[in-house]
């Protein structure tokens, strides 16, 4: 790898060897159609048919829907040969892109990219790379949307060809590292989800084990502490006390909350003073989300390490004290196991936001073995598993890091590769 002299250009300085054109210059543009839903023979075909929800950044295998021959003669679908870029126009995908693996077809919403006289997989990340500037073009009031005329006149840097091919194979490479631990990710996400169902259920017992379980409700074992209810305007980013907000169970924490090293919403400061009044968490205390869209509703997390920390629990949450012994962290994940968490969903409410009640949630059983040493060998298992997990998602997040800074560096030419 060399640096470079940089020449002046109206989109700013590139490579003395590179050009500036616009897309049309070097690609031809199309879109595609969606045949009449009317006829239902239309999808019963083998060409594959994409949406723009579909287009995730990467090669597109295959899609969800297929159509026939006889659609794309009696639509405005067109086939578009193995290679073609697919760029979503409209809405809240605008500009997510896609490289067809073999001939496909798409909908009226996806700008398909000819790429004859420029390497497919080159243009491909110069697209990912300036998205923003793609959206910027868009127009509409609601949601932005682009045209084909706007596709066509997009400015690009066009490298000679050798070095296009060497840009795209670079950071094709780094994508099959990162797309290979994103399926190691979810592998071993999916043996955590077996081994959570068979451990946590009694199903598998683990060597040396044979003391009873028993099943007890959640109302038995423990009982509820008065949560708040502040919404995210009324929590900061440090504090004297933590809130634990549901949307963080949702979205953020897993089964088991280190609060040594997890970073926590705080309340203000103003309220502070009234909170230091009241009930503070202990390690094992539950947090469940009360409320979700989906089938997330009674998430939980357990809280282990809490030291001298002060933690509340807020909004949409329902804050749960086992009067029983635990061993450590093992509660929290019976809770978020299959065999506790598949009774929700008999006993929530609401159709778009499902919610579960303090006396519903009290009416869960819980199964657990009696033998604290188990419960201890059953959490360090699943503990390992997720240790597991997190190291992974570390190195995914450092590959990706790795792959935003030789965007930056290779398609602006700061770094040559021939």
């Amino acid at each position: 790898m060399i640096e470079t002299n940089f020449k002046h250009t109206d989109i700013g300085p590139i490579p003395h060897d590179w050009e500036v054109k616009r897309l049309k210059d070097v690609s031809s543009t199309a879109s595609g159609g969606t045949p009449s839903r009317n006829n239902a023979d239309y999808y019963k075909g083998c060409i594959p048919w994409f949406t723009t929800g579909e287009l995730r950044d990467c090669v597109l295998c295959d899609s969800i829907e297929h159509i026939s021959k006889e659609a794309i003669l009696n639509s405005s679908a067109k086939e578009f040969k193995e290679g073609t870029i697919l760029m979503a126009m409209y809405g809240a995908t605008i500009g997510k892109l896609g490289i067809l693996s073999q001939s496909s077809t798409s909908n009226q919403a996806c700008c398909a990219l000819g790429c004859e006289m420029i390497n497919n997989i080159f243009l491909f990340y110069e697209l990912l790379f300036n998205r923003k500037y793609i959206i910027e073009k868009g127009f509409g009031a609601a949601q932005p949307n682009i045209s084909q005329n706007i596709v066509r006149n997009l400015f690009i840097v066009v490298p000679p060809l050798a070095e296009q091919e060497a840009i795209g194979k670079a950071l094709s490479d780094i994508d099959g590292l990162i797309e290979g631990l994103r399926k190691l990710i979810e592998k071993k996400r999916n043996i955590k989800q077996g081994a959570m169902s068979r451990l946590l259920s009694g199903s598998l017992r683990l060597p040396g084990f044979n003391k009873p379980w028993v099943t007890r409700t959640l109302g038995e074992i423990g009982h509820l502490i008065p949560n708040n209810s502040l919404s995210w305007e009324y929590l900061t980013n440090s504090g004297k006390v933590a809130n634990i907000h549901y949307g963080h169970i949702l979205t953020r924490f897993g089964a088991i909350v280190d609060v040594s090293y997890t970073q926590l919403p705080y309340v203000e400061k103003n309220s502070e003073a009234r909170f230091l009044k009241g009930n503070m968490a202990n390690d094992g205390d539950i947090i469940f989300a009360d409320t979700a869209e989906d089938d997330t509703v009674g998430k939980a997390i357990e809280l282990i390490n809490i030291g001298d920390k002060h933690i509340v629990s807020g909004l949409h949450t329902f804050w749960f004290r086992p009067d029983v012994e635990f061993a450590h962290s093992f509660l929290g994940y019976a809770v978020n196991g299959e065999a506790f968490h598949s009774q929700i969903p008999l006993l929530a409410t609401g159709t778009k936001v499902s919610s579960i009640s303090k006396p519903n949630l009290l009416k869960l059983e819980l199964h657990y073995p009696t033998d604290l040493a188990e419960q201890s060998a059953i959490a360090k298992v699943l503990t390992d598993m997720d240790a597991e997990i997190e190291g992974l998602e570390k190195k995914l997040a450092k590959y990706e890091q790795v792959k935003q800074g030789m965007m930056k560096q290779l398609l602006t030419g700061k770094i040559r590769l021939i």
